[in-house]
């Protein structure tokens, strides 16, 4: 993406990554900018150059397309780390995104909204 000049995303450089005493650090470049709270206007509004910048990231962000291939977790492979799992942890690397989904849709029933009154 940074090599695009026409990215709206620029993704900082990371040098490294460790945990220590369960606790994860990356240490990567330091990416001048303003927080989203010192974005804000008053009233809790946004200016609309804020908001279409944003937009125009998710939608970037959202077109990248991995090979079918990639399994879902940490990039060198394992065990998911989601509080959605039992003790916030997989019991199980999963080979693919359509196996993970397959069985959270196994484990999850469907929520049926009725709309009549």
């Amino acid at each position: 993406m940074n090599a695009n000049p026409a990215s709206v995303v620029r993704v900082p450089e990371v040098h490294l990554g460790f945990s220590r005493e369960k606790r994860g650090y990356i240490v990567m470049d330091f990416v001048q900018g303003a927080t989203l709270a010192q974005r804000k206007l008053l009233k809790g509004r946004y200016d609309k150059k804020d908001t279409k910048a944003v937009a125009a990231a998710i939608q970037q962000l959202t077109n990248i397309k991995l090979p079918a291939s990639t399994a879902p977790g940490p990039v060198s492979g394992g065990l998911i780390g989601h509080g959605f799992f039992v003790d916030c942890l997989s019991v199980l690397e999963y080979p693919t995104a359509g196996y993970l989904e397959a069985q959270i849709n196994e484990v999850c029933p469907p929520i049926v909204i009725s709309t009549s009154y």
